[in-house]
């Protein structure tokens, strides 16, 4: 299950982001590639950007890194699970203000 949450106050959203919970990363390709293109509308539709190549691959293999698009910061960041059997982990995909 991919999460989807807006935070902010009643006047501008402050921050949007995706999140997913891979239970078992060895069969979790076709859950990080709905991610990833979830990803990329989101950024289009906030920021009327595109998802560069780069971007792309730092969510595909989730890694921790973030830029800047205008005067808003994008981040992508891994929790792994340190208790978990198959080495499950949270990936987030979020875009706020700087």
């Amino acid at each position: 299950m991919i999460n989807y949450n807006i935070s902010g106050d009643r006047y501008a959203a402050k921050s949007l982001k995706l999140k997913i919970n891979v239970h078992n990363p060895g069969h979790g390709n076709d859950a990080i590639d709905r991610f990833s293109e979830l990803a990329e509308v989101l950024l289009e539709k906030a920021l009327g950007a595109e998802i560069s190549g780069d971007l792309k691959s730092v969510i595909q293999s989730g890694q921790n890194a973030s830029g800047t698009i205008g005067n808003k910061t994008v981040s992508v960041s891994r929790e792994n699970w340190p208790n978990h059997g198959s080495d499950g982990f949270t990936l987030s995909f979020e875009i706020y203000s700087a």
